[in-house]
């Protein structure tokens, strides 16, 4: 889980222009250009944050990213000045990485960009091939002259592809399913399941389900994406849509391991809104049916 800290410049002019993106249709992957000057995001005396947070600085990327963790200095959402007064800055999100010459360090600052540029592409809906250096936007033409991250990555042994590849692994490991908060005011994102409280979603907010975990009492809670974030909720409080996963047909019921209402065929879509526990403690889902509330076992519903 990429540790994501945000340090909005409050101070940026950019920042207090206060423009929204027009849409997401690329991430933009710069890397700083100073090496061998070693700058870090926000950490140190001499460090970026303390750089662009300031007035009469113009420019602006969405955040900074080094071996530490990612530093957020924009909402996703705003138009940020970091390819040039072009088309790129109304569509494209984009993120500094931090230059290294130790291994470690790039190692760790090229993990997290990984994790989060496939994050934001499950959460946009892109594809990895919609994840481009600063030079190939340039190439595209909507982007000024630069060459990062193409010499950063190259001291490395490592190239953009390579970058985009890694991407594409880790969406796939994500299969995200999308989801909602509901019957509950604010639901906790965990580090772990029913551990520390990294924040708090408020109801009908959009997230993604990635996985699963168990806490240490047995009990199941869903791993998930939101906003930037990944983490662990309790699945009481989240909607999503699955499908019956039975090779014959999935027992609808009346209540948690009661009456049998109907059979649901294999394959079809169920929306699932909550979970109910039987006599023995065993959780089911619940869920929504042509209409009608009812109640089915988790293990026969995978993630739509």
């Amino acid at each position: 889980m990429v540790n994501t800290i945000n340090k909005y410049c409050v101070n940026n002019d950019c920042y207090n222009s206060n423009r929204k993106l027009d849409s997401v249709s690329y991430l933009i992957v710069h890397s700083t250009a100073v090496y061998p000057t070693v700058i870090r995001a926000a950490k140190g005396k001499n460090n970026w944050f303390t750089r662009w947070n300031k007035p009469g600085i113009q420019k602006l990327a969405h955040g900074f990213i080094d071996d530490t963790g990612v530093y957020q200095f924009a909402p996703e959402n705003m138009r940020c000045w970091h390819i040039g007064n072009t088309w790129g800055n109304s569509n494209c999100i984009g993120y500094e990485l931090c230059e290294f010459d130790g291994e470690k360090e790039f190692i760790g600052t090229w993990n997290n960009a990984v994790e989060l540029y496939a994050l934001l592409c499950v959460k946009y809906e892109l594809e990895s091939d919609k994840v481009i250096g600063h030079c190939e936007a340039h190439d595209m033409g909507f982007a000024t002259n630069h060459s990062d991250p193409v010499p950063y990555f190259k001291m490395h042994g490592r190239t953009m592809n390579d970058f985009r590849n890694d991407v594409k692994r880790r969406i796939a490991s994500l299969t995200a399913t999308p989801g909602k908060v509901i019957d509950c005011d604010e639901l906790n994102i965990r580090q772990s399941p029913n551990g520390k409280v990294l924040a708090a979603i408020p109801k009908g907010a959009k997230l993604y389900i990635i996985g699963a975990g168990t806490d240490s009492d047995g009990d199941n809670w869903h791993e998930i994406i939101y906003k930037n974030m990944t983490g662990y909720a309790w699945p009481r409080y989240i909607s999503f849509k699955g499908i019956v996963n039975d090779k014959e047909s999935l027992n609808f019921r009346r209540s948690p391991n009661g009456e049998i209402i109907k059979k649901i065929p294999d394959a079809t879509p169920i929306d699932i809104t909550g979970i109910g526990y039987d006599s023995e403690g065993s959780m089911w889902y619940k869920a929504e049916y042509q209409g009608v509330t009812g109640y089915v076992w988790p293990g026969l519903i995978r993630l739509k």
